[in-house]
């Protein structure tokens, strides 16, 4: 089969543009992409691949404090399922936005090496389902995961 496409990023640390603005950032990137494959006899895009992928990340940065909040978008694709006897099936998976968020505390004095992180996964219970004949109101699957929040300590010397 074939496979093609392109990709943007770019970063840009608005410290750059004045020192008021020192540490604030954004990173972002867009991919597109086509695909054509031939799975047994069968014209189909590649498995797992989306069309449309962009991400976006914003940030603020000091020495003692971090600040993220990313949001990832990811257009329908053809997904592969196992069926019965371990026989491939094929399904469309929705398109899907997904927001993360994190925040980190780095210590200092005689605390100096521990950090402390907070983070925040699928903010927006972001759904996933699938679907057939290109249609994603005739549902095949649907999942919420919740949300998810992780806090850590770390230390290194």
């Amino acid at each position: 089969g074939h496979i093609y496409g392109f990709e943007l990023a770019g970063a840009f640390d608005f410290g750059y543009l004045t020192d008021t603005l020192s540490g604030l950032g954004l990173i972002a990137s867009a991919s597109f992409t086509k695909s054509d494959v031939t799975v047994d006899d069968q014209d189909i895009t590649l498995p797992g691949l989306s069309e449309d992928v962009y991400n976006l990340t914003a940030y603020y940065e000091t020495e003692r404090f971090s600040v993220r909040l990313s949001g990832r978008y990811r257009s329908d694709f053809l997904g592969e399922v196992a069926g019965f006897a371990e026989n491939r099936n094929f399904r469309s998976v929705g398109e899907e936005t997904v927001i993360d968020g994190q925040a980190s505390w780095f210590f200092g004095g005689k605390l100096t090496g521990l950090s402390l992180l907070f983070q925040a996964y699928n903010l927006t219970d972001e759904e996933f389902f699938t679907f057939e004949n290109d249609d994603d109101r005739q549902i095949i699957d649907y999942q919420q995961y919740g949300r998810t929040y992780l806090v850590g300590l770390s230390y290194s010397w």
